[in-house]
């Protein structure tokens, strides 16, 4: 699978990187629960291509903070 580079990623998934950035604990879970929030609240949830830019966002996340099996990612 081709991941989605961050600056293609619909606004949904960047807020949740940027909220996940600035504070609160690093891990999987709480990722992902952001970008659920996000996705809820733009009216994404249902989005087709959703796997493939949480992927993205995992990936980039990991990458970017160098986050590892600790934090479940």
């Amino acid at each position: 699978m081709e991941l989605v580079p961050i600056q293609h990623l619909p606004y949904a998934y960047r807020c949740a990187l940027e909220v996940f950035a600035a504070s609160g604990d690093r891990t999987k879970a709480r990722l992902g629960s952001l970008v659920e929030h996000y996705l809820k609240s733009c009216g994404l949830s249902d989005d087709p291509h959703r796997t493939v830019y949480e992927e993205s966002v995992y990936s980039h996340a990991k990458k970017s903070y160098g986050l590892g099996a600790d934090q479940g990612f």
